[in-house]
């Protein structure tokens, strides 16, 4: 049919396009993206394979690939605003600690409620959380060791200088997340997905100011 075949070339025949319908029984998408590939692969000819399914996928990978650097850029400069701050290298590690295990309580939390509670998420849900939870969670540690080192200057023995940290820097903290917390639950009310997804970070907020 000389009109089908016009729609799979260009004017200049210079490209052709072959569509292809396959069952999802052959594999992944990633597993049918690379075998067509190969198999696609021509001497002399430039192709290419598309979709919406391989679009989707290459777009899911280029988030996580940028999740990866933002996870890093974010642990490296906050380690160094916290050396700076604290001229001490034990510190840094600390903190750093405690919000990276409230981050994994958090995301595991809400993994969970995506799989048994249709939880709002998306590809963006964790560089949300990783950003928020990481930035929010030094500073409420910037505040617990300023408030302790503070009470040891005035002559407070450690244990007393902490117990007095814990409970009116706590107050503190216990003020401010519950704002944000209530700021991040309210965008479940939004109704772009994106917005939604970022519901998560709420759970995240919870986490990390229950264990400052």
């Amino acid at each position: 049919n000389i009109a089908t075949i016009n729609k799979f070339k260009s004017k200049d025949d210079t490209t052709w396009v072959a569509q292809f319908n396959i069952a999802k029984s052959h594999g992944t998408i990633e597993e049918v993206y690379n075998q067509m590939n190969r198999d696609a692969k021509t001497q002399g000819l430039r192709t290419y394979v598309t979709g919406a399914d391989i679009l989707q996928h290459d777009f899911s990978a280029s988030i996580q690939q940028g999740i990866k650097k933002t996870e890093a850029i974010t642990v490296v400069f906050i380690f160094i605003v916290l050396v700076i701050v604290f001229k001490s290298p034990i510190v840094p590690l600390i903190s750093l600690l405690t919000v990276g295990v409230s981050f994994l309580t958090s995301f595991s939390i809400v993994t969970n409620l995506v799989e048994h509670a249709n939880f709002p998420f998306s590809n963006f849900t964790q560089v949300f959380m990783v950003i928020v939870l990481f930035g929010i969670g030094t500073d409420y540690n910037i505040l617990l060791y300023d408030k302790f080192k503070e009470n040891l200057g005035k002559g407070m023995d450690k244990y007393k200088a902490l117990h007095d940290a814990l409970f009116k820097a706590g107050k503190t903290i216990l003020y401010s997340g519950s704002s944000i917390l209530i700021g991040f639950t309210a965008l479940s009310l939004a109704k772009f997905s994106v917005y939604q997804s970022a519901v998560g970070v709420a759970v995240g907020v919870a986490a990390v100011s229950y264990t400052h």
